[in-house]
């Protein structure tokens, strides 16, 4: 089967501006899911900017109840001088989290040390409990699916 008939796109952090501090993404609802991937893009990061992308989850829509899950917690810091080792600018932290165990979960995002950007946080549920899922419209403008097509105009 292909991904879109077994997952659902969904934005749940928009830009974030240079700077620090936390924020608490969207929170997701795995209803109709057994999975979630989070794909975090990084932006400019300043010399020595530390980033800490984790996992939450409740059983509460709101978010009210959300607790971090063990493990999930991603934390990179952008070497304080340029040729000193990688550095993480534009790249993507990636988490896949499959069966949590409430039905809520929402990515956070730490920024500390130096100023940090975030370009973009997005989520694909996917294992559909019920197949040929439809994307929403309120977040993906449109969507195709091709099987080996045969060379010409795009």
């Amino acid at each position: 089967m292909n991904a879109l008939f077994d997952s659902k796109y969904i934005p749940v952090s928009n830009d974030l501006a240079a700077g620090t501090g936390t924020t608490n993404c969207t929170v997701v609802d795995l209803a109709d899911f057994d999975s979630i991937e989070v794909i975090t893009k990084l932006g400019a990061l300043a010399a020595g900017a530390a980033v800490l992308v984790k996992l939450q989850q409740g059983a509460l829509a709101n978010g009210s109840d959300m607790a971090d899950l063990e493990g999930t917690g991603i934390s990179i810091t952008e070497p304080a001088a340029s040729g000193t080792g990688v550095t993480y600018e534009q790249k993507l932290v990636v988490h896949d989290l499959a069966r949590p165990r409430e039905r809520y979960v929402r990515p956070v995002i730490v920024r500390s040390t130096a100023n940090a950007e975030v370009d973009a946080v997005l989520v694909r549920l996917y294992n559909a409990r019920q197949k040929a899922t439809s994307q929403d419209d309120d977040y993906v403008a449109d969507s195709e699916f091709h099987l080996s097509p045969a060379e010409g105009t795009a």
